[in-house]
């Protein structure tokens, strides 16, 4: 059995990791921006996502009551903050304890063959990765840790109470007030010009580079893996 413990962050350390003050923060909760909390405030990897979002909204000139509804219901911040979340837990920094060791439930990956490395070397290049680098990203512990991450980062958005839903790299809000996540910013802007999502102001939050940011300011991990043998 897996035990997955969230990692909880007090106020003043979310300060510090997202930069919206305690003061700002207390503004927020009073608002209904952020939930009530019985006893002292605490923050795990999916609030201080959430935090991140409203802050780099904010810092745009997009406020909270644009971007985290205070009736409860899913809201931009909120799903930003899944996809900062869904990028964040791809990394092996946001785990500490068990996490590359477990015992996995799911039969071992074969080998790839040569034929399939070209395949995917191909692909990769069309995405501007160097050749070497994709060697490196398909070697076997690579592949190991990548089924390893993503078995756990749905335990741990479980746990935290998140949208079950598997976000790309770019969330996307159009003008026309629909949102959607894109891996490719030239196939979101491929359709023509009189749609409406292209007519007006267009936000886009490149959720992996805002992962990124959270994870090295926050230093620590976000979940410690447990494997309780029985």
């Amino acid at each position: 059995m897996i035990q997955v413990t969230l990692t909880q962050f007090t106020p003043a350390q979310a300060d510090k990791i997202t930069g919206i003050s305690v003061d700002q923060q207390r503004n927020l909760r009073r608002h209904g921006y952020l939930a009530q909390s019985e006893g002292h405030a605490r923050f795990d990897g999916f609030g201080l996502a959430r935090l991140t979002a409203i802050k780099a909204l904010s810092d745009r000139g997009i406020g909270p009551s644009l971007s985290a509804k205070a009736d409860g219901s899913t809201d931009i911040a909120t799903l930003c903050a899944t996809g900062i979340l869904w990028a964040l837990l791809d990394w092996v920094d946001a785990y500490e304890g068990d996490h590359r060791t477990f015992a996995v439930s799911w039969p071992p990956s074969r080998p790839l063959s040569e034929d399939d490395l070209k395949l995917l070397i191909e692909e990769a290049k069309r995405r501007g990765y160097p050749e070497d680098v994709t060697r490196n990203m398909f070697d076997e512990s690579a592949r190991d840790w990548a089924e390893r991450s993503e078995w756990l980062k749905k335990q741990v958005i479980q746990k935290m109470g998140a949208s079950r839903v598997i976000p790309a790299r770019y969330f996307i809000w159009w003008a026309d007030g629909t949102h959607t996540w894109e891996h490719e910013l030239d196939d979101a802007f491929s359709d023509k010009s009189h749609d409406p999502r292209y007519q007006g102001a267009v936000i886009i939050m490149d959720q992996d580079a805002l992962a990124s940011g959270l994870l090295s300011r926050a230093g620590t991990a976000f979940a410690h893996i447990e494997d309780q043998q029985e």
